[in-house]
């Protein structure tokens, strides 16, 4: 029956499964969007909408709890982050830690290094801050 469907066919010959499982909804949903063209404003759009969203904040924490607060690879994780954005990720750790939303036992490690990830730039304005208080 399956073998005499063309669809059902092809997606047997590609996949050795007859779509009753997990695996075949994976397929079937790589064949509908694999031509979807993406485009750059595609990108852009949803870079605006998650930047700053709930999504950004729980991917942000979920980093930072899994990296038990080093974020020197930070920018290899959160989906489309720049050296730009490094500034506000510092602020929202350190807000973070302060609310409770942080645990305060990887205090230390992001201390450690959120220096290594910022620029030169970066660490004359957060010294100047600091001498400004």
């Amino acid at each position: 029956e399956i073998l005499k469907d063309p669809v059902k066919r092809k997606h047997y010959d590609r996949t050795g499964s007859v779509g009753n499982d997990e695996t075949s909804s994976f397929w079937e949903a790589y064949e509908k969007y694999k031509t979807v063209e993406i485009t750059e404003d595609d990108i852009k759009a949803y870079l605006a909408k998650f930047t700053g969203s709930k999504q950004e904040e729980d991917d942000l924490l979920a980093f930072f709890a899994g990296h038990k607060g080093n974020v020197t690879s930070i920018l290899g994780f959160i989906i489309g982050s720049s050296d730009e954005d490094i500034p506000r990720f510092v602020e929202f750790f350190e807000k973070a830690l302060a609310d409770g939303k942080a645990s305060e036992e990887f205090r230390a490690a992001f201390d450690a290094s959120k220096r290594s990830i910022m620029t030169v730039q970066q660490l004359d304005e957060m010294d100047n801050e600091d001498e400004e208080d």
